[in-house]
């Protein structure tokens, strides 16, 4: 039974209504708005006339799991050609068969990423970050900033058959300021989290954006419960983080009245952080721990943990 789990405290510690609150979703901004201006620019340029690219919309404002003060707009420039692939699991024939296909690329990822920098600079003030770039100008009509990614389209193979279409998971492959390689899953992402929500009754999503939420009220904790846990790594952890955590907890045990799902969700992740290697991020494609992210299993347990001390010890003194 569901109850089982619960632990610790019988009464509700935090009241419901302020469990309610933090669930409900912030700005109703649609990112379609600042998607269309930035085609609308990208199309009107010339560097990029030629090239075969899409806009991925990712991020918390397509996944409605914003919260008040959520960070800007994301979007992907996804260039179709050139890709990056992997094919190591196609056996010799689909893997002589690729090669045959698909021969040495002359464009590049970096050649590609300072072309949509150029261009977008034609319209807006956009600085290029670590990982992406800054369109940050108030006075247009973007309404939200936007970070802004370019990325080659990642295509990993399943199959090459010699008849019928190519057999892969797309997402997107980009760089960060240090080099190292990033492949993301937004349309999966956004998939499974809606396929997540239904399964839970509509109950996915207030419930990841109730963590977000608890997260940034960490620093609530009274001073004896902040000297037991670090408050501002847990206030830093990625959205995404948090996100994929929520996404690993059973359907029937977020499908429940607030307060009581609230509390089974932390029992939940209590009990089975230890076994976090086995996570899934949203997209149901990479592992939460693992070679694709830098996040630790002990950051997830000091993020349970944070947030089950601030349950013990509402309200904050």
């Amino acid at each position: 039974m569901l109850t089982t789990l619960r632990v610790r405290k019988a009464i509700v510690a935090i009241p419901e209504h302020v469990l309610r609150e933090w669930s409900l979703r912030g700005g109703r901004f649609q990112p379609a708005w600042t998607t269309a201006l930035v085609k609308e620019a990208l199309d009107a340029g010339k560097r990029l006339t030629g090239l075969t690219y899409q806009i991925i919309e990712q991020g918390s404002y397509p996944n409605k799991t914003n919260i008040p003060n959520s960070s800007d707009i994301d979007l992907v420039i996804q260039l179709r050609l050139p890709f990056e692939e992997r094919i190591n699991a196609l056996k010799d024939a689909a893997y002589k068969r690729f090669w045959t296909k698909y021969d040495g690329a002359t464009y590049s990822l970096p050649q590609f990423r300072a072309a949509v920098l150029a261009t977008l600079r034609e319209r807006y003030f956009a600085d290029q970050g670590s990982k992406c770039i800054d369109i940050h100008d108030w006075d247009s009509l973007l309404r939200v900033p936007a970070d802004v990614v370019a990325a080659l389209e990642y295509r990993q193979y399943r199959d090459f058959p010699a008849i019928g279409p190519e057999d892969y998971e797309e997402g997107v492959f980009f760089h960060d300021g240090s080099g190292r390689a990033i492949i993301n899953f937004p349309k999966q992402h956004l998939a499974n989290g809606a396929n997540k929500d239904r399964a839970c009754g509509g109950q996915f999503k207030p419930m990841v954006r109730l963590f977000k939420n608890a997260r940034l009220r960490c620093e609530l904790l009274p001073e004896r419960a902040k000297k037991m846990t670090k408050v501002q790594e847990v206030k830093e952890m990625p959205s995404y983080f948090v996100e994929c955590l929520v996404y690993n907890i059973p359907n029937k045990v977020i499908a429940q009245p607030i307060t009581a799902a609230y509390q089974d969700c932390l029992a939940w992740l209590e009990q089975n952080v230890k076994k976090s290697h086995k996570f899934l991020c949203v997209n149901g494609i990479t592992d939460l721990f693992g070679k694709h992210h830098s996040w630790k299993i002990k950051q997830a347990k000091d993020f349970v943990s944070a947030l089950r001390l601030q349950w013990d010890e509402w309200p904050p003194a």
